[in-house]
């Protein structure tokens, strides 16, 4: 009991440090590995830049495609805590284990996985109403996992010899293989939806899961690094390092459009709005964003602090 007490004592220093906020339009958050911290993107696409971190302590910490709250780690014990960036509220989140090793969020930012090695634990009802739901162990640890928006199923892709397999969870943790691959690099639900799509990064193919089970290609990409869907889910959305594009996937009449960006992506991390997705993880410099909010879509860049988007 004095331990919880000295915990939410302490997060709560840590929220009054953190509620210093620049106002004004945001595309969003990202969390600074270099530098450890969670910074706003102040501004709109074609226009933005870092804003000063927030100062509340979270490491390892994942931004909610909903752009509105972040998971992390905090403390001695590496508590898993939720940092809500409206009033900069930091809270445990409750029942999760201390130290995992990877932290998945939902398409919508309303479930997330908190994995463990090979233990998973699955919360529902994010950011406000956290709800511990259904924990299981996995056949081994996962080179790629994501969670549907209800919390309700899990895909997890697992090397097995010298292939990938993929395996699907249900919330009482009863396992089903679907699928042998080759490389299976990222993987992600569709927005409300248990269709996924996935990237094998080997075999170059994207493929799209039906029901999280009946698979279909999608389209033959270069090296696929990261896939995202529209928020709409009418379109998939495929990073390739190896070709420095991104390419733009209709669901509906099979049409393409590849767009260079002079960068190696390695994620498709959707910011405010949906319509924008941060391609790189920024470190030392500028951070690249594909945005599709126009007639065509385009690359941008986020400078360093005190340079222009010249």
């Amino acid at each position: 009991m004095i331990a919880r007490f000295s915990l939410i004592a302490v997060l709560g220093g840590a929220c009054l440090a953190a509620e210093s906020q620049i106002e004004g339009p945001k595309l969003g958050y990202i969390y600074d590995r270099q530098a450890a911290v969670i910074r706003p993107i102040l501004g709109i696409p074609g226009s933005a830049l870092f804003g000063e971190p927030l100062s509340s302590e979270l490491r390892e910490a994942l931004v909610s495609p909903s752009q509105d709250f972040a998971i992390g780690v905090f403390g001695d014990d590496s508590a898993v805590v939720i940092l809500n960036f409206a009033g900069a509220k930091l809270r445990p989140l409750e029942g999760a284990r201390p130290a995992p090793t990877r932290i998945v969020i939902s398409p919508n930012g309303t479930s997330a996985a908190i994995v463990s090695g090979i233990h998973v634990q699955l919360f529902s009802g994010l950011p406000g109403n956290a709800t511990a739901g259904a924990e299981f162990d996995l056949a081994a640890e996962a080179a790629a996992l994501a969670v549907s928006d209800d919390g309700e199923l899990v895909l997890a892709a697992i090397a097995e010899s010298d292939i990938a397999a993929l395996y699907s969870y249900s919330k009482s943790g009863a396992a089903h293989r679907i699928l042998a691959a080759g490389k299976i690099r990222s993987i992600e639900f569709l927005n409300r939806s248990h269709d996924a799509v996935f990237a094998d990064e080997l075999e170059n193919k994207i493929v799209l899961l039906r029901g999280g089970a009946d698979a279909s290609l999608v389209a033959s990409i270069d090296a696929p690094t990261a896939v995202a869907a529209s928020l709409d889910n009418r379109k998939i959305f495929v990073a390739s390092s190896a070709s420095q594009t991104i390419t733009s996937l209709s669901l509906e009449d099979g049409t393409s459009v590849s767009t260079a960006c002079g960068c190696e992506p390695v994620t498709l991390a959707r910011l405010q709005g949906g319509a924008a997705f941060r391609i790189t993880d920024r470190s030392d410099g500028p951070a690249w964003i594909y945005d599709t909010g126009g007639a065509e879509p385009r690359i941008l860049f986020i400078p360093q602090a005190g340079v222009g988007n010249e």
